[in-house]
């Protein structure tokens, strides 16, 4: 699945599927049949096989005929994220980064190679999240297919309509078609690889307890065992809690009660290199709420005579 092809200068194009599949679809990277779509597909760490610079990516389009679909914008973002469990398990991309806009189209089959408009940094040690999304009522139709290749793991997900464009900012709200999908695109990715070895991304972060409405502690295993921490309240922006921090059990304090939180993690490395994150979502009690283990004791009541 994982086929370093080419290198010129410091350029490595890695390609990322079977090129003897004969398998195709229309409905990734964009559904050509439908007029909006939002695709999200995941490619693996092991894949790709090192961190650095993606500068482009390529899908194999299997059609002889042209085809042009405008205002198409693409994000990239490194994920923890191995699988989409359902129809609704699309990634947030509120942290994404918008890779490239613009036509995306092709005047006979083979590699359609798009450059970033922005270079994605990508770490080496997450999960690389591809998001494709088509706002612009386009549908060339179900002739023109991409090659994909199959999956153990639903590693493909799509919205599609041809009455409503997807909401970025709330994926879970809309009611179309969703689907996912146990294959993914064949891709070829360009990446400038970044020098040394890849910083380690911690492999697990565990609750110890239930959090209190003030205070949540967890354990972080594996990893460099020196660490970056960083906290989001809700829908806020993450903040940073601790850098370079050297112990595997973390204290969180201070928190607001009944607040859904976020925390994430990555390793610090020799050089000031960093990881990808890891994330754990928790929940903090109210502080208002009434107590659920109270018992009702018996009181007697004596009276005394004064004298």
């Amino acid at each position: 699945m994982l086929a370093p092809w080419a290198a010129q200068a410091q350029t490595t194009v890695v390609e990322i599927g079977d090129p003897e599949s004969t398998t195709t679809q229309y409905t990734l990277p964009v559904n050509m049949y439908y007029s909006y779509s939002l695709t999200q597909q995941i490619y693996t760490a092991d894949e790709i096989g090192m961190a650095g610079t993606i500068t482009s990516i390529a899908f194999e389009d299997t059609y002889s005929n042209s085809f042009s679909m405008e205002g198409i914008k693409m994000y990239m973002m490194n994920v923890d994220k191995e699988s989409f469990e359902s129809n609704m398990d699309m990634v947030a991309i509120d942290d994404a980064t918008l890779v490239w806009e613009g036509t995306f189209g092709a005047t006979e089959a083979g590699w359609i190679t798009i450059e970033l408009d922005t270079p994605f940094e990508y770490d080496g040690s997450s999960n690389l999240l591809v998001c494709c999304y088509d706002p612009t009522r386009g549908y060339p139709g179900t002739s023109w297919k991409f090659r994909t290749t199959a999956t153990e793991a639903k590693l493909g997900i799509a919205f599609y309509s041809d009455d409503y464009v997807p909401d970025l900012d709330d994926l879970t709200s809309w009611s179309d078609r969703k689907a996912s999908y146990s294959y993914r695109n064949n891709i070829q990715l360009e990446i400038f690889p970044v020098g040394g070895p890849i910083c380690e991304k911690p492999e697990a972060l565990t609750a110890n307890g239930e959090p209190t409405d003030t205070e949540f502690s967890f354990t972080i295993e594996g990893g460099s065992g020196l660490y970056n921490i960083e906290l989001k309240a809700g829908s806020g922006d993450w903040t940073s809690y601790a850098t370079n921090f050297n112990q595997t059990t973390v204290n969180l304090s201070i928190l607001e009660g009944n607040t859904a939180y976020q925390v994430r993690v990555q390793s610090v490395c020799d050089g000031g290199a960093t990881s990808g994150w890891k994330t754990l979502n928790f929940t903090t009690q109210n502080p208002c709420a009434a107590p659920t283990n109270l018992q009702i004791t018996d009181i007697t009541t004596e009276s005394a005579t004064l004298s």
